[in-house]
Parts: C-alpha cells; sequence; structure tokens
C-alpha cells in the first residue's frame, strides 16, 4: 500500500508543479500491474489505484517496472538523509 501511496503523492505533487508528461518507475512489479490494468486490485488499496486514475485526465503519465538494483543510489541517498537527521538531532 506504501508504494500506491507513494506513486499517487508523486504524481499529485507533478501535476500540482505542472509537469504533464510523467514517466512513474516503480520497483513494485505487483502495483505496477494493478495500476496498469494487468492485475486485480484488492480492495484495500482500490481507492488509490482508482485516485491515480482519475488523475489521467489531468495530464499524460505512463508506469513502467523497474529492477530494484536501479533504486539502489536512492535508497542509499535516502538512508542518508536518516542518518543525517538523527545526527543533528
Amino acid at each position: 500500500m506504501a508504494e500506491a501511496k507513494a506513486i499517487l503523492f508523486g504524481i499529485k505533487w507533478c501535476l500540482d508543479k505542472g509537469f504533464t508528461n510523467i514517466l512513474v518507475e516503480s520497483d513494485s512489479m505487483l502495483i505496477t500491474n494493478m495500476i496498469n490494468g494487468e492485475a486485480k486490485t484488492p480492495w484495500q488499496i482500490k481507492h488509490i489505484i482508482e485516485d491515480i486514475h482519475g488523475l489521467k485526465v489531468q495530464g499524460n503519465f505512463s508506469l513502467q517496472h523497474c529492477y530494484r538494483e536501479v533504486n539502489m543510489i536512492e535508497d542509499y541517498l535516502a538512508n542518508m538523509q536518516r542518518f543525517v537527521s538523527s545526527y543533528e538531532s
């Protein structure tokens, strides 16, 4: 569910900033397939997926799967940010 919420947040952020051509990459193949209509969506996150679909009228975005290894740099930076924040406190 967190991955779907993050995708929804990212799309909304881009649209709010005026970006209308958006490429979303996710390392969750299941969520990617749900949004692309290739997998059944469980009721627990159906509302999030529907919200994502509703945003398609505001912009042109596509979603594709990327392997987790591609996200290693982002994961490292996110972990470093948490470390720095806790050190500064």
